[in-house]
């Protein structure tokens, strides 16, 4: 058996709304309680087959179940509470096994659930493969440590000692998907718009896999709102779910879009933008391409639904916002169109709550830009400043004041380097250069790990705080109601309301606390 110690180099892109200690698996932990209700005497087994599959369960050496548990550093596994021989409830030691099936050629998964078979299974991990790890191996599957040379399995990649499957997050409004580094897209949440591009199927609590992504098409950046868009090595555009406006597809007739689409622009893609209402990418001619609604002119002045090509800017990045639209260039700077009610454009809204003309933003040059619903952030330099709406503190300013010019953003003493930006709805986010996470706005549904109480307090944020985790981030997306995470270690986990199974644990209850994902590797 072969194991690989590097995984494909192709840059990755991300541009756009969505792109990228006990108790941070309680959603496994729960499975792994309910399994234990059942059999009071202690439990033995075989093979994984014989473990919960739904809750990621792995037949361990010594003869009994275990499950995900982020807070177990050696091997991110514990058994389960009726395990015998003393181990019930306790760490796995470095010893593992686990057996996996790798998608086939055209990058579809044989032994993954989808929602057309059950509408609730998630991607198997108990099928076997002789290309994946093999029953005994104490290194290199998922979520285990790596191998001597920093070696995994097939599939998977090394980060800080252990092995993990997941490239790249996004999150929509109330659906999430993460791109595997084979290439395939998986999501889970809402599919009452077709978000995870399946018929009749309201939601799933668990990923399924998008079928048509792959090997054989290489998903590069995924983004999300209540329609998904996906940029393929191809540097080609493909999109489906919510088409209200033909946001989806400029020539697509049908509300809803349930299988992807490639959008025809005559020129390849470099960046893809997805908002509430349109979408927009960069072209490899110097120019953008916006379609969708246009009633606040976010397509800039030309007839709905596109796609309509955006003069006088050679974007290189793109943000976009519940009716606005920014775009930046190789220099740094930013220009915005659409609606300007909140002052989301740099420009006064009382002169000009819209504006179909492109505006340059007065802003230092920058180095990122993010859009939420109806404001705007970016790094530049040092620093992170803001501007547009401010009701619930998501500029970060202190007050909840509006403002139409960018303003400097007080970060907590000993913060550090700001390394990335995420926005959306009413909150901000900022992920530090080593690892961890500040955040400011709305907090409505916990996406800030703030909990409500009675009275409403918690409800927001002002200024920048410092959310503890218990784990380094590499990526953070965040979307209408939650908040997920890809770890430092290739772990995905999320938390904020779940009435759609958006946290992806298995479970439809509402998460206040980091909850892994049930995504099984590879």
């Amino acid at each position: 058996m072969s194991r690989s110690t590097s995984v494909p180099t192709r840059p990755r892109r991300r541009h756009g709304w969505g792109i990228r200690a006990t108790g941070l698996a309680a959603g496994f932990a729960a499975a792994a309680a309910t399994s234990a209700c059942l059999n009071f005497d202690p439990f033995g087994c075989q093979d994984d087959s014989q473990c919960d599959a739904q809750a990621m369960g792995l037949c361990q050496p010594a003869g009994y179940c275990s499950y995900p548990d982020l807070a177990c550093l050696e091997t991110g596994q514990r058994y389960e509470e009726n395990a015998g021989d003393g181990l019930g409830g306790q760490c796995v030691g470095p010893m593992m096994s686990t057996t996996t099936t790798g998608p086939t050629s055209d990058g579809t998964d044989p032994d993954a659930g989808t929602l057309e078979d059950t509408g609730t299974t998630g991607p198997d991990p108990d099928s076997s493969s002789d290309d994946g790890p093999t029953t005994g191996d104490d290194c290199g599957g998922g979520g285990q440590a790596c191998c001597p040379g920093d070696a995994c399995d097939p599939g998977l990649a090394c980060s800080e000692g252990l092995c993990g499957c997941v490239r790249a997050i996004a999150v929509g409004d109330r659906h999430s998907c993460a791109i595997k580094l084979d290439d395939s897209l998986w999501c889970w949440g809402d599919n009452g718009l077709g978000q995870l591009a399946a018929e009749g199927v309201d939601s799933s609590a668990v990923p399924v896999q998008i079928p048509g992504f792959g090997p054989a098409a290489p998903v590069d950046t995924v983004h999300a709102r209540t329609h998904t868009c996906v940029l393929l090595g191809d540097d080609t555009v493909q999109c489906w779910g919510d088409n209200a406006g033909m946001k989806v597809n400029p020539t697509a007739v049908p509300a809803v879009v349930l299988i992807p689409e490639q959008v025809s622009l005559g020129a390849l893609i470099g960046a893809v933008g997805v908002g509430g209402t349109h979408s927009c990418t960069t072209l490899a001619t110097g120019t953008g391409a916006c379609w969708g609604a246009n009633g606040a002119g976010q397509l800039t002045g030309a007839e709905a639904p596109g796609p309509v090509g955006i003069g006088g800017v050679a974007p290189t990045a793109i943000a976009l916002g519940e009716t606005h639209s920014c775009m930046s260039d190789v220099t740094g700077a930013v220009f915005c169109w659409g609606d300007n009610a909140f002052g989301q454009l740099g420009i006064d809204p009382v002169m000009f709550p819209t504006s179909n003309v492109v505006q340059t933003v007065p802003v230092s040059p920058i180095t990122q830009m993010v859009a939420g619903q109806h404001h705007m952030c970016a790094r530049t330099g040092s620093d992170v400043v803001c501007w547009g709406r401010n009701t619930m503190g998501q500029l970060g300013i202190a007050s909840q004041v509006d403002t139409f010019t960018p303003t400097s953003v007080t970060l907590p003493p000993g913060s550090g380097v700001v390394s990335e930006l995420v926005a959306a709805a009413d909150q901000t986010c900022a992920v530090t250069a080593t690892g961890g996470v500040l955040c400011w706005g709305g907090n409505q549904h916990g996406e800030l790990l703030l909990e409500p109480d009675m009275n409403g307090e918690d409800g927001f944020a002002l200024e920048p705080r410092a959310i503890t985790l218990g784990f380094s981030v590499a990526q953070l997306a965040t979307g209408v109601t939650h908040t997920c995470a890809l770890t430092t270690t290739g772990q995905v986990l999320c938390w904020g309301e779940n009435g759609q199974g958006q946290i992806g644990d298995g479970t439809m209850t509402d998460a206040l606390e980091p909850t892994p994902v049930q995504l099984a590797c590879p």
